[in-house]
This record gives C-alpha cells, sequence and structure tokens, in this order.
C-alpha cells in the first residue's frame, strides 16, 4: 500500500501545535511521517516539536528560519515546499497550524488517490462549535 506524509509549516503555535500532533497521530489511516516545518518559532512551538518527535519520531520536525516573513515572503508556501522536499513518500497531505482533524480525516482526503481514481485531492473546512480555534473564526 502507498504511504502518505502530512506536513505543516508553523511559527509561534504553542497554544495549537499539541492538539494537531495528537489528531494526527490518531489518524486511521496512519501517516508515515508528520513532517512540521517552523520558521523560527520563539515561543516554545520548535521546543513541543521536539518533545513530540522524542515521544513519537514519525514526527519530524525541520527548523528552517527562511520560512517566516521576516526573512521570505510567501512562508507558508515556502515550508510547504521545505516538506514536500523532505518527504520520503509520494503523497503529501498538508494541513496548518491551529487546526485539529477528525480520525478519518486523511483516509477521506487520500482515498480517492490510493485508490487509483484520482491524482490529487482538496480538502475543505470544518468547524467544531465546541472547540473553535482563532483560525476558525
Amino acid at each position: 500500500m502507498p504511504t502518505v506524509t502530512v506536513a505543516a509549516t508553523v511559527l509561534n503555535e504553542v497554544d495549537d501545535i499539541d492538539a494537531l500532533i495528537e489528531s494526527l497521530l490518531r489518524q486511521t489511516l496512519a501517516p508515515s511521517e508528520i513532517i512540521v516545518v517552523d520558521g523560527g518559532s520563539t515561543d516554545g512551538t520548535w521546543e513541543r516539536l521536539q518533545d513530540a518527535n522524542i515521544k513519537d519520531p514519525i514526527v519530524r520536525p525541520i527548523r528552517d528560519e527562511s520560512c517566516s516573513l521576516k526573512n521570505f515572503p510567501g512562508p507558508i508556501a515556502r515550508g510547504r515546499n521545505v516538506a514536500t522536499r523532505a518527504a520520503s513518500t509520494d503523497i503529501v497531505a498538508f494541513t496548518d497550524a491551529g487546526c485539529t482533524h477528525s480520525p478519518d480525516w486523511l483516509a477521506n482526503l487520500v482515498g480517492p488517490i490510493l485508490d487509483g481514481q484520482f491524482q490529487y485531492s482538496v480538502g475543505g473546512s470544518y468547524i467544531d462549535p465546541n472547540s473553535s480555534t482563532v483560525w476558525d473564526v
């Protein structure tokens, strides 16, 4: 079966990063790796990512300070490119900091690709009124 990488670009997301990582680790279709590109966080996000890597080595933090507006235009796109180059799989699913995902998110997102029906897939947003984040607003 083909394997899948999940990737995100973050900057100063200490309040949300644990929930994102936990939701990705609970996926029914387990990702082969979770690559999180940190653009130079100063709020403890980087340290949380390092701790997540110690707990579960599929979490692969990459610190690249060029993925920050202070160093380069378009930091989110740049971070996604860094993650794509680092991925060890042919399929890469992207998410954003501030998000959490239901356990079937990844399976639903990449299922049509794995089934050979499509070459790519795009997902939308779902706002949980009981646990929304600033990004949901």
